[in-house]
C-alpha cells in the first residue's frame, strides 16, 4: 500500500523524482523525502543527456498542507557538468518554485490565489502554515512579474509623486487628465520611473 501512496505521489506531484520515505517529525509534520531518477539528467542549458554528475545536495522546503499537516519536503538533486557544452549547472526540479523561496510551486500558488480572493497576509498565513514574510514576499513578487498597465485612449496625462509611510517613500502616479483614471503606479520618484513608462507605452 505504501509503494502506491509513494507511486501516486511522484507521478502526479513530484514529477521527475521517486519517494524514498515518508515519515513524521515531532511536531507531527509529515517528512518526504525524495531522490531523483537512477538516470543520466539533462543539462540545463543545452538539454544534452550527456552529463557527468559533480555533487548530491539537498533543498528542504514546504509544500502544501495534506489533512491538516504540514508537509516538508528533503529533496536530494544534483549539481552536474555537462560534457557536450562544458557548462555546469543544477538539475530542473519542477515542482519546486523556481523564485528564491522555499516553497513548492503548488504552496506558492496556493498563496497567490489566497490573497488574490481574500488580500488578507495574516489570514493567508495562518491558512497555508507560512510565515507572514514569507506570504507577503510571494505575492509582491507575483504582482510585480505580473501587472501591467493599460494606456488604453489616453492623450493627456499626467504624472505626480506622492508620499508613503511618512514621507520616507515615494511613489509615481499616471493619471488620464479626461477620465482621471491611474493608469500606473511606480515605486519611487526617480526619472528613471517616468523613463520606464515611456519606454513600456511604445512607439506611436
Amino acid at each position: 500500500m505504501t509503494d502506491i501512496v509513494s507511486q501516486f505521489f511522484s507521478e502526479n506531484f513530484y514529477s521527475g523524482f521517486r519517494i524514498t520515505q515518508i515519515g513524521f517529525d515531532q511536531s507531527g509534520s509529515i517528512i518526504i523525502h525524495l531522490e531523483p531518477p537512477e538516470d543520466y539528467p539533462e543539462c540545463p542549458h543545452c538539454h544534452a543527456r550527456c552529463t557527468v554528475v559533480n555533487q548530491y545536495r539537498k533543498r528542504v522546503v514546504r509544500d502544501s498542507s495534506i489533512l491538516c499537516k504540514k508537509v516538508i519536503l528533503e529533496v536530494v538533486y544534483r549539481t552536474l557538468r555537462c560534457t557536450h557544452c562544458n557548462r555546469v549547472g543544477t538539475e530542473k526540479i519542477d515542482f519546486l518554485s523556481d523564485n528564491g523561496f522555499r516553497v513548492s510551486r503548488r504552496l506558492e500558488m496556493e498563496v497567490i490565489e489566497d490573497l488574490e480572493r481574500a488580500g488578507s497576509i495574516k489570514d493567508t498565513s495562518e491558512r497555508t502554515g507560512l510565515k507572514w514574510d514569507n506570504c507577503k514576499d510571494i505575492h509582491k513578487y507575483y504582482l510585480k512579474s505580473s501587472l501591467y498597465f493599460d494606456l488604453g485612449d489616453a492623450s493627456i496625462l499626467a504624472i505626480d509623486e506622492l508620499s508613503i509611510r511618512r514621507g520616507h517613500i515615494y511613489a509615481t502616479v499616471v493619471i488620464d487628465i479626461r477620465t482621471r483614471r491611474v493608469i500606473r503606479v511606480g515605486y519611487g520618484k526617480s526619472v528613471a520611473q517616468v523613463s520606464d513608462f515611456f519606454k513600456k507605452c511604445g512607439t506611436a
